[in-house]
């Protein structure tokens, strides 16, 4: 589970969105072509960054390519052990 930035948002308010990251490889079959057409041009701006697919929770689950800089665990807790 992540927090993920939108930018486009921070002016309605909400620029934080939770989505869950997917893996694309184990749910390729279940996903729209479109997402991996998206994949290349979020690759291409993302400049070597790390990108992970998402499902936000919304009422159209909708996925996207996110950079991991765009990214922060759902409850992270620096003082945690792993």
């Amino acid at each position: 589970m992540v927090w993920v930035f939108r930018a486009d948002r921070v002016e309605q308010g909400y620029p934080y969105f939770p989505a869950e990251v997917v893996d694309a490889e184990e749910e390729q079959d279940q996903l729209s072509p479109s997402v991996f057409k998206e994949e290349a041009r979020v690759r291409a701006s993302a400049k070597g960054s790390k990108i992970y697919l998402v499902n936000f929770f919304d009422k159209h689950n909708t996925y996207g390519w996110i950079p991991e800089n765009k990214l922060d665990m759902l409850g992270e807790d620096d003082g945690a052990s792993d």
